[in-house]
């Protein structure tokens, strides 16, 4: 499956993992080095904005897991 069609379909998902999120952190990597052997700007300033977002959907998932932690004591 092609990079950029794997990334659309998990941007689009209602309910990321931690496999989707290892699997955006991957496509981040691949977008950075792009960015580095190409000097597109677009790619660097993509890589910033899809950071941040891996980073606001990991902290999601950790306040779910805590959420389901306490709910069940």
């Amino acid at each position: 499956m092609r990079v950029g069609r794997r990334l659309l379909e998990l941007l689009e998902k209602d309910d990321v993992t931690e496999e989707d999120l290892t699997e955006l952190d991957w496509i981040s990597d691949l977008i950075y080095k792009e960015y580095l052997e190409t000097g597109r700007e677009d790619l660097g300033k993509y890589y910033y904005k899809l950071r941040a977002y891996i980073a606001l959907l990991a902290g999601l998932l950790r306040s779910k897991a805590r959420q389901k932690g306490a709910g069940s004591s």
